[in-house]
């Protein structure tokens, strides 16, 4: 009797979250992303960012850019795992991610490297992770275009 009540508990659990689901729409998505953006913000305005606030932007823009994309990728196995429909919220994560790219990819274009064409080549040959997310947002440069 336990362990019936145990699954009727967790199926009702299930039912619940794909009710909520349900009524959720792309925007809901949209604005719950930019709240990583907006305690940046808080962060940037009241001085919490440190002594070099232009890589503490440069990182949390990348590492959100990077915990989105992870997300983005894990809906489909989470879908299929648990039968909640996330599947249409794929867009949503993926074009969100991409914003912080664009914007992780900016910061560090014209904040940290203003724009020196030459020292943006040095830097390209003396850290090869910078190759590796170039190629990466390049990548994705289609792939959003077409979502």
């Amino acid at each position: 009797m336990h362990k019936a009540t145990k699954t009727l508990n967790i199926r009702s659990l299930f039912d619940l979250v794909r009710a909520s689901v349900r009524r959720l729409r792309s925007w809901h998505i949209y604005v719950s992303l930019l709240v990583p953006l907006l305690f940046l913000t808080y962060d940037l305005l009241s001085g919490g960012l440190g002594v070099d606030p232009m890589r503490a932007i440069e990182k949390s823009l990348g590492v959100t850019a990077i915990y989105i994309l992870i997300l983005t990728l894990c809906i489909t196995p989470f879908s299929v795992l648990t039968g909640i429909n996330f599947i249409r919220f794929r867009r949503a994560f993926g074009l969100m991610s991409f914003f912080y790219i664009i914007l992780h990819f900016s910061t560090w274009l014209l904040l940290d490297m203003q724009l020196r064409w030459v020292e943006i080549a040095e830097s390209l040959t003396r850290k090869p992770f910078i190759v590796f997310g170039m190629m990466g947002f390049l990548l994705l440069i289609p792939l959003a275009a077409t979502s």
